[in-house]
């Protein structure tokens, strides 16, 4: 019988690609959910895991599809059997401050269009290196979650962007998280003090939202 070492010895990589949340802005000296889920999946699969990010904080998600014309990104996610995306809270963000200045619909409108093109054209990619491998793999990507609840039409382009992302991107192997959901109410509990990135308890959160979608594709 095996004593379980054999397994260990096999290393698998996440690729974590996104925004500032990939990074863990707003954990002060705490780890973000990055490292949190990287200690879930070894929990759960009894292998070691290695992490490559790439991730900056600010990016929008035409940023991050630019990441993808990177070789070493490349390289790394064809080997990757864990991926993780973080994209379009800066799109919302830039358009939300826009919106609220100028109270025009149409900003909001068409970066919701281009946050909606950008992560299609992303996960197109992905999908289309990892057919090329023909290795198990598995895309777990984050919904958003609403960091200004009292301004309706905000939450209302949240809302839309999330429904794209589940009806788009949630089959086989892709799953979406409800950070939504798990968010909704707790703003105080679970955001920094700069009211838009998680703190230490929201950084926990998304991690366990993200262990809740399983591992089915890959054992």
């Amino acid at each position: 019988m095996s004593d379980g070492l054999g397994v260990w010895s096999q290393p698998l990589l996440y690729v974590a690609l996104g925004d500032s949340l990939t990074v863990g802005v707003g954990s002060h000296f705490h780890p973000g959910f990055v490292p949190r889920y990287q200690r879930m999946i070894e929990e759960h699969l009894k292998r070691r895991v290695f992490v490559q990010m790439y991730a900056r904080p600010g990016a929008r998600t035409g940023d991050i599809l630019t990441f993808m014309a990177n070789p070493q990104v490349i390289y790394d996610l064809n080997r990757a059997t864990i991926i993780t995306l973080s994209a379009g809270g800066n799109d919302l963000i830039q358009a939300a401050e826009s919106y609220l200045k100028t109270k025009e619909k149409k900003v909001l409108q068409e970066a919701l269009q281009t946050a909606k093109k950008n992560v299609a054209a992303i996960m197109k990619e992905i999908k289309e290196l990892k057919a090329k491998t023909g290795t198990p793999y598995m895309i777990r990507i984050l919904d958003l979650y609403n960091p200004m609840p009292k301004v309706a039409i905000v939450d209302k382009w949240v809302r839309l962007f999330n429904s794209h992302l589940r009806k788009g991107c949630a089959q086989g192997n892709l799953a979406v998280t409800n950070l939504y959901r798990a968010f909704k109410g707790k703003d105080e509990a679970l955001l920094s003090i700069d009211k838009i990135h998680p703190n230490q308890k929201g950084y926990q959160v998304i991690s366990e939202e993200l262990n809740k979608l399983g591992y089915a594709s890959i054992q």
